[in-house]
C-alpha cells in the first residue's frame, strides 16, 4: 500500500448489530477488492479515528426509539452538531467525501430518524456525498433488496471517488496502481441436469436460470482456523461485567388452556436491587436449540473435537491473511466448538448471499452447487427473496435442502452473526419489590407447512424461557428506556397495549406515577386471553387507573352475532376525550405491541381523530402527530 493512498473508513452506528454486521461485511469486501480500509464504531471517534482527518468514509447507521440514533452513534452526532458550521474561516468537514446507508422500519412512527440526523449534520458541515442520494432501507418492506442494490454499486463509486481524490492530491502515478476493478465472479455455467424430483420455480430448481451466466458476489475465503488447545479461557459466554444473575421463582400461564395462544409470565428474583424504572427492558441471553446444533454439527466437515464440549479451541488467522481481524463476537480462545455454537452465533439468522456463495464452494454435487450460486447471484435475486429471505431459511435449512453441502466449522463461525440478546419489557415496579422482576411473553410457534424449512420452530427465546424450571439461574442485562412515566405525576397518560403489550403498563400502574391514567387493552376473547384481568380491574377499583377500555376482537357470538373490536375502535369512540387529553392538556401517549399492524393502525387512528376534532386536513393532522413524537409525547415500544 503506497503512502499517498487514500484509506476508506467504514463507520457504523448500530443498536442491535445489523449495521455492525453490514459494516464488517463491507470491510471484508474491501480487503478482497484490494482497498485499504478500516472499520470503526462511531462511538470511537476521538479515540481510534479523527473524523476531521478522514477523506473517504462509508456510514452505516440504524434507528432506535422514536427516531433516535443508536446509543453508540449519539456522541458522534452530538459532536458534529457542536462543530462550527463551514464558512470562509472554517472548512468544517469539506475534506470528507462520504456515502450513507440508513436502516429503519416504516412500521415505527419516525422512519430512519437516526441516519437522517447524521446526514443533516454531515451536510451542514459541507461534507460531500459522493454516492447520492443516501439510501434508507426499510426492514418492513424491501430492506434487504435496497441494501443489496446499494452494496452492489458501492465499490464502483468508492473507487471512482478514491481515484479522483488521489489525482487531486497529485498522486497520479499511483492512481492506476490503487484503482481496482470490482471483481464479480462469473460462474463457468456447468451443464444443468434437470432435477425432475423437484418442481420448477422452487428453492431447488429454476430452469430459467439453467443456462445463464451468473454474476456472483465476491467469495470471502475462510481465514480463521480453530485448533484444540490446553489453554483454559476465562472469558464468559455471557459477555461483559454488566450482567445480572437472576433466579427463576415461578413460571405460569396467563391465557386459559382453551386459548390457542400460550402467553406466560416469568418471575425472577435478583440478588441485588436494580436501579430500573417501569417501562425499562431486560435482555435475556438465550441459547440456540440443542437439536438444531446437533443437526448442524452432523452436516459439518467431520473433525474429532467437534462434539466434545470439554476441548477449548484457539482461534487464529490463516497464513496469508495476517492483516485480517476475526469476528468481534468470537474470543481468541473458545470454551469449545459446541459451546460457541450454543451461545455466541445466531444459527437461525437468515442466510445472506455472501454465506450462500461460500456454501456453494463446499457443495460437492454440481447441480446443488449450481443452484446455490444461482440463489446468491444478481440474476437470482428474485429467487433468493422468494425462497430464502421471505421464508427465513437459515443455515440448517440450507444444508438440509442441499445435503452435499459440507461446510467447515470455521466457515460457519466466520459468516454467522452474533447471537443477540432478546429484550423484554418489565411488568413490575421497584416500589413493590426491588428484587422481583416479572415478564409477560407469548410463545411463538411457526409451523413448517409447505415451506422449505427443515422443521416446525418454536421461538428461540420464548421456547427457551417457557422451559425454565424454578431455581434455574440465568444471566440478564438491564436496558434503560425512554418509554417511562412523566416525572410530573399531574401529566395525564394514555396507554395502548393489546396482548403482552400491556406488560410495561402493569409496572406503570404498580408504580403509581400518574394521577390520571387511561388504558386501552385488547385481546381476542374474554375468559381466554384477557391477561391480568383481575389486576387491571383492581387498579380501576382503587383509582390507580382512571379508565379501563377493553376490546375483544373475536368475542363469542350472541344471538348469532359477534362484533369484534380493536383498540383503535375504542380510541375512535373516545376520540374527543383522547384528543383533549393529548392536544389540550399536554398528555403523553404510550403504545406497546405489534409494529406491523397495531401500531400503524393506531397512528392512523390518531391522525383521523385529530383531523375530526380540529377540523383540519389529514396532512395537518399528521403534522400534529409528528409534533407529539418530536416532543416525546407519543412514545412507542413496538416489535415486528
Amino acid at each position: 500500500m503506497t503512502e499517498s493512498s487514500i484509506r476508506v473508513y467504514i463507520l457504523y452506528g448500530s443498536q442491535n448489530g445489523q449495521s455492525q454486521s453490514i459494516a464488517e461485511g463491507l470491510h471484508e469486501d474491501a480487503i478482497f477488492e484490494g482497498i485499504d480500509c478500516k472499520v470503526f464504531c462511531l462511538k470511537d471517534e476521538g479515540k481510534l479515528f479523527d473524523i476531521r482527518k478522514i477523506k473517504l468514509a462509508v456510514f452505516i447507521c440504524s434507528t432506535t426509539g422514536d427516531g433516535d440514533p443508536p446509543e453508540n452513534a449519539r456522541s458522534f452526532i452530538d459532536k458534529l452538531n457542536n462543530l462550527p458550521a463551514a464558512d470562509d474561516d472554517n472548512d468544517g468537514l469539506n475534506q470528507l467525501h462520504f456515502a450513507l446507508l440508513g436502516l429503519g422500519n416504516s412500521d415505527y412512527s419516525t422512519f430512519c430518524g437516526g441516519p437522517k440526523k447524521l446526514l443533516t449534520a454531515l451536510t451542514h458541515l459541507h461534507a460531500t456525498q459522493f454516492y447520492s442520494p443516501a439510501r434508507f432501507a426499510d426492514d418492513a418492506t424491501d430492506g434487504d433488496d435496497v441494501t443489496d442494490e446499494w452494496i452492489d454499486h458501492l465499490w464502483d463509486h468508492v473507487k471512482k471517488e478514491k481515484a479522483e481524490i488521489e489525482t487531486t492530491e497529485a498522486a497520479s502515478s499511483l492512481v492506476e496502481e490503487m484503482k481496482t476493478k470490482m471483481q464479480m465472479h462469473d460462474d463457468d455455467t456447468p451443464t444443468m441436469t434437470s432435477l425432475s424430483s423437484y418442481p420448477d420455480k422452487s428453492l431447488h430448481r429454476n430452469t430459467d436460470l439453467a443456462d445463464v451466466k451468473l454474476t456472483l458476489p465476491p467469495l470471502l475465503f475462510t481465514y480463521i482456523h480453530l485448533s484444540p488447545t490446553t489453554t483454559t479461557t476465562t472469558s464468559d459466554c455471557h459477555g461483559d461485567d454488566d450482567v445480572i444473575t437472576a433466579t427463576v421463582t415461578s413460571s405460569k400461564r396467563l391465557t386459559s388452556e382453551d386459548s390457542d395462544k400460550v402467553t406466560m409470565e416469568l418471575e425472577l428474583q435478583v440478588d441485588e436491587e436494580v436501579d430500573y424504572q417501569p417501562g425499562d427492558a431486560f435482555e435475556f441471553q438465550c441459547p440456540n436449540s440443542q437439536e438444531e446444533i446437533e443437526f448442524l454439527m452432523s452436516r459439518l466437515q467431520p473433525r474429532p473435537d467437534l462434539d466434545d464440549s470439554a476441548i477449548p479451541q484457539t482461534l487464529s488467522i490463516v497464513d496469508g491473511f495476517e492483516g485480517k481481524q476475526p469476528p468481534r463476537h468470537l474470543p481468541s480462545v473458545l470454551h469449545s466448538i459446541k459451546t460457541t455454537l450454543t451461545w455466541l452465533v445466531d444459527i437461525r439468522a437468515v442466510c445472506k448471499k455472501s454465506l450462500i456463495r461460500a456454501l456453494a464452494d463446499v457443495t460437492s454435487h454440481e447441480e446443488e452447487a449450481r443452484r446455490l450460486r444461482e440463489l446468491c447471484s444478481r440474476q437470482g435475486g428474485g429467487d433468493y427473496t422468494k425462497h430464502v429471505r421471505l421464508p427465513q431459511l437459515n443455515i440448517t435449512d440450507i444444508v438440509h435442502n442441499f445435503p452435499s453441502c459440507r461446510p467447515s466449522v470455521e466457515l460457519v463461525l466466520q459468516h454467522l452473526p452474533p447471537l443477540r440478546h432478546r429484550p423484554y419489557s418489565v411488568a413490575t415496579s421497584p416500589r413493590v419489590d426491588p428484587n422481583i422482576l416479572k415478564f409477560a411473553y407469548t410463545v411463538v410457534h411457526t409451523a413448517k407447512g409447505g415451506s422449505d424449512r427443515r422443521a416446525d420452530r418454536t421461538g428461540l427465546a420464548t421456547g427457551w424461557i417457557q422451559n425454565l424450571a424454578p431455581k434455574t439461574q440465568l444471566k440478564i442485562r438491564h436496558r434503560r428506556s425512554t418509554f417511562t412515566l412523566p416525572t410530573d405525576p399531574t401529566v395525564p397518560v394514555i396507554m395502548i397495549g393489546p396482548g403482552t403489550g400491556v406488560a410495561p403498563f402493569i409496572g406503570f400502574l404498580e408504580h403509581g406515577g400518574a394521577e390520571e391514567a387511561h388504558l386501552y387493552f385488547g385481546c381476542r376473547r374474554p375468559g381466554e386471553d384477557y391477561i391480568y384481568e383481575e389486576k387491571l380491574k383492581e387498579f380501576a377499583a382503587c383509582g390507580a387507573l382512571t379508565a379501563l377500555h377493553v376490546a375483544f376482537s373475536r368475542p363469542a357470538a350472541v344471538d348469532g352475532e359477534g362484533h369484534g373490536k380493536y383498540v383503535q375502535d375504542l380510541l375512535r369512540e373516545n376520540g374527543h376525550l383522547v384528543a383533549d387529553v393529548v392536544l389540550s392538556r399536554g398528555g403523553v401517549v404510550y403504545v406497546c405491541g405489534d409494529a406491523r399492524g397495531m401500531s400503524r393502525d393506531v397512528r392512523s387512528c390518531f391522525v383521523q381523530m385529530f383531523a375530526d376534532v380540529r377540523g383540519c386536513t389529514e396532512a395537518e393532522a399528521k403534522l400534529l402527530l409528528k409534533q407529539l413524537v418530536d416532543e416525546k409525547r407519543y412514545k412507542e415500544d413496538v416489535w415486528a
